[in-house]
């Protein structure tokens, strides 16, 4: 009897593993399955962390090529050096966020359309000892100086540009899409103060400048209205604020001379006062972008 107890002891073991073997394998699957997608998201999570932190710093670079830009202009309308100062302490600033963004560029491991976008702006902003050579020789047109800066600022914002697609989450996509928006908007603004700053230097606007300016005011205000519509509420008030706010109003006043008046030429309007005027516009709005983009990238790190 005491060997059949065994066996039966035995076979009673086995049926309880079988029992039990198959739930237990299946739930190692499953266990194993969310932790590989736990690894995944965390992968993709950290990517789209350095994209973001690529954004950023790719924005701070915009704000600063687009006051190089726009002093550049203001140099070279001038009929003597009055200007050399601010151009060279812009300079300086335009090379530390050069350099900051070239830093996170060679530490970041992003790959794809976005790497590829942001290391053409770079390449292209290697061609920015020459240009400002030839400004500070007065051997080029004023033309082609703004025409770099604003062909560097596009690339800069078209690698900017991919982050909403580089993540599913709808959340982040939609503050990526609102940041991409108002970093437009900036720059539209920028070029706005470059053209303005030849006018009011010039003392006289053409039919041509005239329709450029209306053409950048529009597209201005609808990358403003779509930043509006995507990002939160908070932020969205704040831009609203900022619309109804000194600095808005004091370039609104002064752009109205030209945009909406019937004059060609006097209007009478130091171009250094509008310069500052248009560049407390422009750092409001540089503000407003360092809050958006302090959003996105607490979004990204949750």
């Amino acid at each position: 009897m005491k060997p059949l107890r065994v066996l039966s002891d035995t076979s009673l073991r086995a049926k309880i593993t079988l029992v039990f073997a198959a739930p237990v394998a299946a739930l190692c699957f499953v266990q194993g399955s969310v932790i590989l997608e736990h690894l995944q998201t965390r992968a993709l999570a950290t990517t789209f962390s350095e994209l973001v932190d690529l954004g950023v710093d790719a924005g701070d670079l915009v704000h600063e090529t687009q006051k190089e830009r726009g002093t550049t202009a203001m140099f070279l309308a001038q009929p003597d050096d009055r200007f050399a100062g601010r151009l060279a302490r812009q300079r300086d600033a335009t090379d530390a966020a050069l350099a900051r963004l070239r830093e996170r560029a060679r530490a970041t491991r992003v790959t794809g359309d976005s790497r590829a976008e942001l290391d053409a702006a770079l390449a292209h902003l290697d061609q920015l000892a020459e240009v400002r050579l030839a400004v500070d020789a007065r051997t080029g047109s004023a033309r082609d100086a703004i025409g770099h800066y604003t062909l560097g600022n596009s690339m800069l914002l078209d690698a900017i540009a991919a982050l909403p697609a580089a993540t599913d989450d709808s959340a982040l996509a939609r503050q990526a899409t609102a940041y991409q928006a108002l970093l437009r908007g900036k720059e539209h603004e920028g070029l706005k103060r470059a053209q303005l700053a030849e006018v009011f230097s010039a003392d006289r606007v053409t039919g041509a400048q005239l329709s450029s300016l209306a053409r950048l005011a529009q597209t201005s205000a609808a990358c403003f209205a779509q930043f509006g519509a995507l990002a939160s509420a908070e932020l969205a008030d704040r831009s609203r604020g900022l619309a109804r706010g000194s600095e808005f109003e004091a370039v609104e006043r002064l752009q109205r001379q030209v945009l909406a008046g019937t004059k060609s030429d006097g209007f009478g309007v130091p171009p250094a006062n509008w310069f500052d005027a248009a560049t407390a516009k422009i750092d409001a709005l540089a503000a407003l972008a360092t809050a958006q983009a302090s959003r996105l990238a607490a979004l990204a790190s949750a």
